[in-house]
């Protein structure tokens, strides 16, 4: 997100997109995860920010997030999440409270072909619906 050039081709894709799609569904719009994405041009835009690391990673994945809320015109915007509603924040740059307010709708994908996993699924379920539901009630 912080390649202008990626930034600008993602758009033109979703807005294009959006135009053809009664809504749309985006996916991967954050970092990698806690420890990634350290290159210099991040290193400066963070300094720049004046906000910590994890903090202008949050700020940064949500600008993109309402760059992409204008250009599906109005259009439902669903916004898929990595299962990890207690450390989101740290590790992808989620915050939810202010990802909400261009979000019509949060997907969690989850798939396995283990039996156990359904345990697994409640147990994330549940901390989503704490983090996301019961903020929003």
């Amino acid at each position: 997100m912080t390649n202008p050039e990626a930034r600008e081709y993602n758009l033109k894709i979703i807005a294009d997109a959006a135009k053809k799609t009664p809504g749309l569904s985006i996916s991967s719009q954050h970092f990698a995860d806690e420890g990634f994405c350290t290159c210099p041009r991040c290193i400066e835009q963070q300094r720049k920010s004046g906000l910590s690391w994890v903090d202008w990673r949050a700020q940064t994945v949500t600008e993109f997030l309402s760059e992409v809320k204008e250009v599906v015109q109005g259009k439902p915007l669903f916004v898929n999440l990595l299962p990890d509603p207690l450390l989101g924040y740290t590790r992808f740059g989620y915050d939810f409270e202010a990802m909400a307010d261009y979000a019509d709708y949060f997907v969690i994908p989850m798939f396995s072909k283990a039996y156990p996993t359904p345990w697994y699924w409640e147990t994330i379920a549940r901390g989503f619906k704490k983090s996301l539901i019961s903020q929003y009630s």
